[in-house]
């Protein structure tokens, strides 16, 4: 496992812990995963900025 995907899993186990997820490949972004709340039907997409070198993540209503 890359050092960047590391960051992406431990960024997913801080802020989603415990909740009823589906956790897919985004590969539209870098190392991007797509986090499903199964509840809502609500997602957010938690990714590499290349650019400003952190992850970075896009809720539903900044992806349409």
């Amino acid at each position: 496992m890359t050092k960047v995907n590391q960051m992406i899993e431990e960024w997913i186990e801080e802020n989603f812990e415990g909740e009823d997820v589906v956790i897919e490949d985004c590969h539209d972004y870098p190392y991007g995963k797509e986090i499903t709340d199964q509840s809502n039907d609500d997602y957010v997409i938690v990714f590499f900025d290349r650019d400003k070198g952190r992850i970075n993540y896009l809720f539903k209503e900044q992806c349409n």
